[in-house]
């Protein structure tokens, strides 16, 4: 199983319904392309998808609101199989407005938090 928890920026807010977006290599990930996978953060900000390889991924976790959104991204380490791995997802807030300036969000490429 691979799961997320999507949070804000304090962690101490879950993102329901954010859409979670796996991709399977780091090209598609960069262009936006379509994602393998997409899922969505419950009540809790909590997504959780099955039947997983034992490979990397690359994620996007994005929450839509009236002014803005919510973003991050990453990539998971090699998944373990048979085992629940677990990742926090710590969203960044940008206003809309703040896109004009800046029309493709560009996440750092950087490894997620696994979650114990």
């Amino acid at each position: 199983i691979l799961a997320f928890l999507v949070v804000d920026s304090t962690q101490a807010i879950p993102l329901e319904g954010a859409e979670v977006w796996l991709f399977d290599n780091e090209a598609d990930w960069n262009n936006f392309s379509d994602p393998i996978l997409i899922g969505y953060a419950n009540s809790e900000g909590k997504v959780e998808f099955s039947n997983m390889e034992s490979m990397v991924y690359y994620i996007y976790a994005v929450s839509n609101e009236a002014e803005g959104f919510w973003i991050t991204g990453g990539y998971t380490p090699v998944l373990s199989l048979n085992e629940i791995n677990s990742f926090l997802l710590p969203c960044e807030w940008y206003y809309f407005d703040e896109m004009k300036a800046y029309p493709k969000y560009s996440a750092p490429a950087r490894e997620l938090r696994r979650m114990h």
